[in-house]
């Protein structure tokens, strides 16, 4: 049977496909743009994307590039225009021309000792080298590039260059040095984290493993590539992956997994039009149900790949599915499909002269004379096969390993062919031998006949016996499965019962833990409502005692004002007026400063009770507190109260709150926080008012304040708390302090 290559590359077309996108919009660009410097280089982008496939637009665009590059006196540049020049004559097979505008570029290169180009530009006549068959100039060539690119200590380049000359080897069948370079290059792109370049190399080194044999290598090094390009999302190359492991497992016997593998590519080839691998995997697919003895399969894959063929107008893919189909056919014994297959294919060989093809032909239309016993026509068609073997046997062919063990399979059915010549020219012989034979078998079986219809007689009445003791085994049986029915039946019983009991058990159970669930709940619902009311109370108790403490400081305040302060005043007067009448008695002068000493103190005391500028509002009151604090000691109170602010009305017993919280506060940041300047601010948020008090003071812990054993603080916050307000308190050592009081608005 044909063998068929596996070791796809990734289709042209889908590259082609998407750099003519590309090149549209970098056409556009180009039009668009005015600076030459940018225009250069986006005529250098456009280059590189058509050169693969448009020669008419890249000679186009080439020689504009010429001109600009000529104007700009741009070497560089003009190198890279020759350079891609080249590649595209080399795509189009014009290898003269090629290596003609390559070395244009070399020059240009070398005169402005650009290295990593010059590197570039050896690869590249290295690589045409390659597609010329001239393999000692594409090795002096690529060494050039390597040692160019090592010059310029470019890590990338070089993985390149190994990957390039492993790939070289491979192709020339030394497979341990292909593996050699193979593996620096994917070292270097390992340690660069090149993820493209890992996947591009490990799918290489795979090849050259496989032919090696060395399969668990050649898998390792594919499922890496997989990997990759999984990764890289790019799915051209995965299905090519895909088809190099279907062809390892075929080779490793493990079918089913091989077909799976090749069926996983075929699905990518198809999306991607890669007409190529579709009837090369349908080939392979074909061989693989082949090898497992599925010719319906097989023959179908064939004729998938025929037809893909047919559209492409590939003559020698027609005649290579033809192959496969008429050896197919004739492992099947469908001889007429055979015949087709051979129909066609040989006219197509002969034309083409694909002699390898025309001999493996010549070898199956003789097996298909063999097989309808015309044994003139099989003498005449292997003395052809066998003067087109010997004629390519004198080729000199650079033969891969592959070919050496599809050469050994050939002359193992060579052998078998001439075996096979052997029996045809005996068959005749041996035909009226078994004549013979036949005659006296028929005369043994009439005897044996006659002997058969005594032991059937026999037989039947022994059936007859059986039938008896089958029948009582039978009943036996029925009445044996009527106890089992019954037994079951009362297991039955016995089940239920018993699942009823343990039903209402596990509900007596769930109602347990319902029953102590609820009373769980409602005690601690209860022990809740308990534990509110004792807050509630305690909040009633504690406003209760500030709101009495006010109003019996008021009190004490207009008792003091009205009733001491008055008589106060009185006794001043007295004394006043007989200090007119003993103005040199210096006790008398005494006792009248004694009297206007105790007045101020009332008064002191009275204010503090309840201050006299909260008759004119609180703001007022805070504006007086400030100054008095301001013209006490070197800390200034700096207020800030806006208009809006100003306007707000407070009920009075909330205004002495708040006024005591405030010269709580300043006190104690005169007291302790040796703060030049205190910020006193008022604003006002919907349904809230904030003062915020801000110091520059020493700052201090406010974990102090839950230690602290004054009781400023904590007047601060019960007052706060009473006013259903919220404190917050801020402070670092060295920063400052910052005290913001919300209250409800």
């Amino acid at each position: 049977m044909a063998v068929v290559s596996l070791f796809l590359a990734f289709a042209p077309g889908i590259a082609n496909a998407q750099n003519a996108d590309a090149a549209k919009k970098v056409a556009a660009e180009l039009q668009a743009e005015q600076n030459p410097k940018k225009k250069m280089g986006i005529y250098l982008q456009l280059l590189d994307a058509i050169s693969d496939y448009d020669s008419v637009q890249t000679e186009r665009y080439a020689k504009e590039a010429h001109q600009l590059a000529l104007t700009l006196k741009d070497k560089k540049s003009d190198a890279e225009v020759y350079r891609q020049q080249g590649l595209m004559y080399k795509e189009f097979s014009n290898f003269p021309k090629a290596l003609q505008l390559l070395n244009s570029a070399l020059q240009l290169a070398q005169a402005v000792n650009d290295g990593i180009l010059v590197g570039d530009i050896y690869n590249n006549i290295s690589n045409v080298y390659v597609d010329t068959k001239n393999n000692q100039l594409a090795d002096v060539y690529i060494d050039k590039a390597l040692r160019a690119y090592q010059a310029e200590n470019s890590e990338a380049d070089i993985a390149m260059i190994y990957a390039n000359m492993g790939s070289n080897n491979s192709r020339r069948g030394d497979y341990p040095k292909a593996i050699e370079y193979l593996l620096k290059s994917l070292a270097i792109r390992e340690r660069l984290h090149n993820d493209k370049g890992i996947g591009s190399v490990a799918f290489n080194i795979t090849l050259p493993y496989k032919f090696l044999k060395r399969y668990d290598e050649a898998l390792k090094y594919n499922q890496l590539a997989i990997e990759k390009f999984t990764l890289l999302k790019n799915e051209g190359q995965l299905a090519t992956a895909f088809a190099v492991r279907g062809s390892i497992l075929r080779s490793l016997k493990k079918y089913d997994e091989a077909i799976s593998y090749i069926n996983k590519a075929l699905p990518l080839f198809e999306k991607y039009k890669n007409n190529a691998g579709i009837r090369n995997a349908n080939d392979n697919i074909g061989l693989l149900y082949a090898e497992k003895m599925d010719f319906t399969n097989a023959l179908k894959h064939f004729q998938i790949s025929k037809q893909v063929s047919v559209r492409l107008n590939d003559s020698y893919g027609i005649v290579s599915a033809n192959v496969n189909i008429a050896q197919t056919a004739l492992d099947k014994n469908d001889l007429p499909t055979m015949a087709a297959a051979l129909d066609e294919a040989e006219p197509l060989a002969k034309k083409y002269d694909f002699k390898e093809d025309r001999a493996e032909l010549y070898k199956l239309r003789m097996l298909y004379a063999i097989a309808t016993s015309n044994q003139k026509a099989a003498n005449q068609t292997f003395d052809q096969y066998l003067g087109l073997r010997d004629s390519l046997a004198s080729t000199d062919v650079n033969k891969s390993i592959s070919e050496m063990q599809t050469r050994y399979e050939t002359e193992k059915k060579d052998a078998q062919i001439k075996l096979n010549l052997l029996q045809l020219n005996n068959q005749e012989l041996s035909i009226q031998q078994k004549q013979s034979r036949l005659d006296k078998q028929d005369q043994a079986l009439l005897i044996n006949q006659l002997e058969l219809k005594n032991q059937h007689q026999q037989i039947a009445n022994q059936v007859l016996d059986n039938r008896q003791k089958a029948q009582s085994i039978t009943y036996l049986k029925k009445q044996s499965r009527v106890q089992e029915l019954e037994l079951a039946n009362q297991k039955l019983k016995i089940r239920q019962r018993n699942s009823v009991i343990a039903a209402i058990i596990i509900l007596i159970l769930a109602a347990v833990v319902l029953a102590y669930a609820y009373y769980r709940r409602y005690k601690l619902r209860q022990e809740a409502r308990l534990q509110a009311e004792i807050y509630k109370q305690q909040e009633i108790e504690t406003r209760s005692l500030f709101e009495g403490e006010q109003k019996e400081r008021i009190r004490i305040a207009r008792d003091l004002h009205d009733s001491i302060g008055q008589l106060l005043s009185v006794v001043k007067m007295n004394l006043s007026n007989l200090g007119s009448q003993h103005q040199e008695d210096p006790n008398l002068m005494h006792t009248i400063g004694l009297v206007d000493q105790t007045i101020t103190e009332v008064r002191h005391i009275s204010h503090n009770l309840i201050p006299e500028e909260l008759n004119f509002g609180l703001f007022s009151a805070l504006e007086d507190l400030a100054a008095k604090v301001s013209k006490a000691g070197s800390t200034q109170v700096v207020l800030d109260v806006p208009d809006e602010v100003r306007a707000h009305q407070f009920e009075k017993s909330n205004e002495l709150s708040i006024y005591r919280i405030v010269q709580e506060a300043l006190s104690n940041i005169v007291k302790h926080a040796q703060a030049s300047v205190i910020e006193l601010t008022v604003t006002q948020r919907p349904n809230v008012i904030i003062i915020a008090i801000k110091d520059n003071g020493s700052g201090f812990d406010i974990e102090q304040i839950k230690n602290s054993k004054g009781i400023g603080w904590k007047n601060i916050a019960a007052r706060v708390n009473l006013l259903d307000g919220n404190l917050q308190v801020r402070s670092e050592k060295l920063t400052g302090t910052q005290i913001e009081i919300t209250i409800p608005g």
